[in-house]
């Protein structure tokens, strides 16, 4: 039998933790020009919650980082069951025999030092990556052993007519017979041959006229005589019993497979036993029990994992632009650098800055959305700076500003580019010196912001037209996110469809589209992007008529034509409201009573009224 250990799956993935960027990008390199599936994780915390995540089949685990060492990292995962047996190969610079040896004893399987080399590294990754495989193949030769077992009970069965023939032909079997053999007269050994003998730590010629359960212990002996007994009530039949013992020697548990039948033996009942060591299969079964066990727990996470290919967190889309995507949200959110995401209205970018948070060393703090076109340039100081206490008239009480509030944590700038040049100034001075003054204060404050920017529009052509500083745009700028519009990744409509459709289910059962519906979707160009698909769905669910409402206003366009009356025409205007309103608050109703300063009890009647649903 042969087998291709050198294959690699697909699907292994390697969970690298560093805290220095450029082991990550260099190890990510290697073993990505492998083959292998890379998952970097920038400190222990967040290498601890991407495991939970997502079990991956091998971990790459630095020992000296900030928020956790590699050993306090490698103590919990050992301590939890689910991720005990992942091999964790420990990272280190340090050639010390006893801090190589603390790794051992947490658990690790190996190390990799510092400065790398590929060939080691991919030898060592290798290695304990076959350690899967070499499982799957001793299931094939456990499942081949077990055939042999099964054919050898039969040819003990054709043996035992041959033994009850004659005494001789006892003797010689036993002495060619690997098992070990002995037979039993009044709980006394009457042979024994020389296998079973070594199993008891004894030779043949001691233990022949010895009561047996002083090698083999009384339960072993009791456990024989009651098949025996079983055996003479059921039948007449000479047949096999077979049952399972264990002993210890040396503090050592050793598993041994008994067989016995009932013989005569010089014309007296007497017992015909086998015994054989199966200790190795023992430990064999258990290993695989416990393989299947986790083959079972990782099928699991696989069935729910395949739930969540088509997504990345909150963002939606399987299609190559998506998936560059979120190759760029995961760099960036390895690093602290600042990051602009250029992008139409409505292609989600305020979600992507948003995940880049999440996924970062920042997570734990404040994520600040400011729309830079809603602040005058007069205000702009008041509103990312704070004021203090009498600063001007109507400034009672001191107020944090947008600095305060993302202090540790992520400033969102969206509509990036509606800043003015004075604004830029002022806010390049805060980013790179961290330090600003408060309206109304002496004294410099100090907040520890990264930037995370949003636009539609092309900076670097604002640069060229003098309308951004190109100090402030290479501030910003680290890491460009282009974002595709909606028409640029239409394989991405299905699954958007799916999940606003799911999201407005409301407690009842999702409603299906028809084909023709989902073609019309597929085929529009979209120039308000996801948030237009969203609008247009709702309306859909709503109105039970497709309309792409390309000059769709905050209030409705339609007017009373010459053939209305008055009162028509304000019952025409009002539905409009009602279902303008109901888009935009995605048929909350709640939200949408609030918005039009209406009871809800008033709403629910215009809307049956209007007959909308």
């Amino acid at each position: 039998m042969s087998r291709a250990y050198n294959h690699r799956p697909d699907t292994t993935s390697i969970l690298i933790v560093d805290d220095t960027p450029d082991n990550l990008r260099l190890l990510a390199g290697i073993l990505e020009e492998q083959g292998y599936d890379i998952r970097p994780a920038s400190s222990g915390s967040r290498a601890l919650a991407a495991v939970q995540s997502e079990r991956p089949d091998l971990i790459l685990l630095d020992i000296k980082m900030p928020d956790m060492s590699g050993y306090e990292v490698c103590e919990q995962l050992k301590a939890a069951e689910e991720t005990r047996d992942i091999p964790v190969i420990f990272i280190s610079a340090l050639q010390d025999m006893p801090e190589k040896v603390k790794g051992f004893a947490l658990g690790g399987v190996d190390y990799i030092t510092k400065p790398f080399q590929a060939e080691e590294v991919l030898a060592r990754v290798e290695t304990h990556l076959m350690l899967y495989r070499f499982r799957h193949h001793l299931e094939e030769l456990v499942a081949e052993r077990t055939l042999e077992l099964q054919r050898e009970i039969m040819e003990r069965k054709q043996a035992e007519k041959a033994l009850q023939k004659s005494e001789q032909q006892y003797r010689l079997l036993v002495e060619k017979v690997t098992d070990g053999i002995a037979i039993l007269q009044e709980q006394r050994f009457v042979l024994v041959n020389e296998t079973l003998a070594e199993i008891c730590a004894s030779v043949p010629d001691r233990m022949v006229g010895k009561i047996a359960a002083d090698f083999l212990g009384q339960n072993v002996l009791t456990l024989a005589e009651n098949l025996a007994e079983q055996e003479e009530r059921e039948a007449t039949e000479t047949f096999w019993r077979v049952f399972e013992f264990t002993t210890i020697r040396n503090e050592r548990t050793f598993w041994f497979e008994g067989h016995q039948s009932q013989i005569l033996w010089e014309g007296k009942p007497a017992i015909l036993m086998t015994v054989r060591d199966i200790t190795e299969r023992k430990r064999k079964e258990d290993e695989l029990n416990k393989e299947r066990k986790q083959l079972r727990r990782e099928n699991e996470r696989l069935r729910s994992a395949m739930k969540e290919r088509y997504r990345f967190g909150k963002i939606i889309g399987k299609s190559q632009a998506m998936q560059s995507i979120y190759e760029l949200i995961t760099r960036a959110s390895a690093t602290d650098v600042n990051v602009v995401i250029y992008g139409e209205s409505g292609t989600g970018k305020d979600l992507i800055a948003q995940t880049i948070h999440e996924l970062s060393d920042r997570q734990k703090h404040a994520f600040v959305p400011v729309n830079c076109g809603s602040i005058q340039e007069t205000l702009f100081e008041r509103e990312f700076f704070g004021h203090r206490k009498g600063a001007f008239t109507g400034a009672i009480k001191d107020h944090p500003g947008f600095f305060d509030a993302a202090h540790n944590g992520t400033l969102f700038l969206d509509e990036v580019g509606e800043l003015t040049l004075t604004m830029q100034v002022t806010l390049l001075r805060a980013i790179e010196s961290k330090g600003y003054t408060p309206v109304g204060d002496q004294s410099v404050k100090y907040a520890d912001v990264r930037i995370i920017a949003a636009t539609n529009r092309n900076l670097h052509e604002q640069v060229k037209q003098g309308l951004m500083r190109q100090d402030f745009f290479y501030r910003i700028n680290v890491i460009p996110i282009p974002v595709p519009p909606l028409r640029e990744r239409r394989e991405d409509i299905p699954l958007l469809v799916e999940h606003f459709l799911q999201s407005y289910r409301q407690g009842q059962p999702q409603q299906l589209l028809p084909g023709e519906i989902l073609e019309s979707l597929y085929d529009y160009d979209w120039p308000g992007n996801i948030r237009q698909l969203q609008n247009v769905l709702l309306r859909y669910l709503t109105l039970h008529r497709l309309d792409f409402g390309e000059d769709d206003q905050p209030l409705p366009e339609k007017r009373a034509t010459s053939g209305q009356g008055f009162w028509q025409a304000v019952e025409t205007f009002e539905k409009q409201l009602i279902l303008d309103a109901l888009v935009q608050n995605h048929g909350h109703k709640t939200n949408t009573a609030e918005m039009l300063q209406l009871p809800v009890r008033t709403l629910r009647r215009k809307m049956k009224q209007y007959e909308i649903e």
